[in-house]
Order: structure tokens, then C-alpha cells, then sequence
């Protein structure tokens, strides 16, 4: 049986690859896998919360505050980029919008099939 020290220290150096891992996606630009990546690191961090209430599992606290530090700005440049998105989306949507009442417009200005342009001009 794992002693919760050796298990905690265990966890952490999954949660530390995984941040590593989640900082690397990011910075090319690959955020779906870094949401999953940070989504397979919840449950590392669930357990080592459990494991805090140990006194031997408080010593690794200096390891765990530059993870801690790390994975709040990945957070934020996560959370900000989603932002960012949103924002072109409801661009995109507003344009839509505009396009399908201007569309009606042009389609009734058309000629009839029978009918030239320059038919229609003269």
C-alpha cells in the first residue's frame, strides 16, 4: 500500500507532464487538445486536494504553487482565445443576418429567363 506522500508525489509528476503538456498545445495554437488535456487533469487534481489534509503531503507545496501559477495563465489565454472566438462568431452571425435581407433585393432585380440584360437596358 502507497503511503499518501509517495501517492501525492506520484500525482504530482502526472499533473506537472500534463501542464507541461496543456503549455505546449497551447502555444501551437492546438486548444481542443489542450482542453482535454486540462479535462484529464482534473481528477489528478481532485485526489491530491484530498490528499492536502496530510501533514507529510503540505512539504511538496513549493511544487505545486508554480503548477498552480502555470495553469491559471493557460486558463486565462485559454479563456481569453474562447473569447476572442465568440466574438468572430457573432461577427459572422451579424453578417449572415445583413446578407439574407439583402438577398431578397437582388433576386427580385433579376430579368426573366427569356430576357437579355441588354434587352432589359434598352
Amino acid at each position: 500500500m502507497e503511503t499518501p506522500f509517495a501517492t501525492a508525489t506520484r500525482l504530482l509528476g502526472a499533473l506537472e507532464e500534463l501542464v507541461t503538456r496543456e503549455t505546449i498545445l497551447i502555444r501551437t495554437m492546438d486548444f481542443v487538445e489542450a482542453v482535454q488535456v486540462r479535462e484529464q487533469a482534473q481528477p489528478l487534481v481532485e485526489k491530491l486536494c484530498a490528499l492536502a489534509q496530510e501533514p507529510a503531503v503540505q512539504t511538496l507545496r513549493p511544487r505545486i504553487e508554480p503548477l498552480l501559477e502555470r495553469g491559471g495563465q493557460n486558463y486565462h489565454f485559454l479563456d481569453g482565445q474562447l473569447a476572442r472566438l465568440q466574438e468572430e462568431l457573432n461577427r459572422v452571425g451579424e453578417a449572415r443576418g445583413r446578407l439574407r435581407h439583402l438577398a431578397p433585393a437582388y433576386k427580385t432585380g433579376r430579368t426573366s429567363p427569356g430576357e437579355s440584360r441588354l434587352n432589359a437596358a434598352a
